[in-house]
């Protein structure tokens, strides 16, 4: 099989079966995975951020939500490139932040690396409420009054939640 006819096999095998594994992409057109990744860059392939990414879809078949998430029989995708990007997205478009458990209430995955390699990357800001962290859109970490509002805001949350 050459490669148009590969790529023409996969759209078909998607038009059946929304989500599929790279595994059982490249036994249905006999190649092996790293080949299936390259096809599905034309089109554009897109990868689960739950499962370990084991899961792929064509882009132009997923609903995303508001959030820019498509759950398919509980597999979820991303419009963004990475989950680190959708977290990073998810908390600067909260009013006011959000807890890990908020986020992951919202993945449906756990979270706590990404949160580590963001934070490591001063790619999130976050303020200490009680005994958890909220994290807060970059828009209120800039500016010092602003996040002056937002730890209060937070604690007014935080004793909302508690009560």
């Amino acid at each position: 099989m050459n490669r148009a006819a590969r790529g023409q096999a996969l759209v078909e095998l998607f038009q059946m079966q929304k989500v599929s594994t790279f595994g059982q992409l490249a036994e249905k057109i006999d190649c092996n995975e790293r080949t299936v990744r390259r096809y599905l860059k034309q089109p554009k392939g897109i990868a689960s951020y739950t499962h370990s990414g084991r899961y792929v879809t064509l882009a132009s078949i997923p609903k995303f939500d508001a959030n820019g998430i498509w759950f398919y029989d509980g597999i979820g995708f991303t419009q963004f490139t990475t989950s680190l990007e959708l977290i990073v997205r998810l908390i600067n478009s909260s009013e006011s932040g959000m807890t890990r458990e908020e986020i992951q209430r919202i993945l449906k995955i756990q979270v706590c690396q990404q949160i580590q390699v963001l934070l490591a990357r001063e790619r999130l800001h976050r303020v200490k409420v009680a005994n958890k962290y909220v994290y807060i859109p970059e828009k209120a970490a800039t500016n010092k009054k602003r996040r002056l509002r937002m730890s209060v805001l937070c604690r007014l949350k935080s004793n909302i939640i508690e009560n």
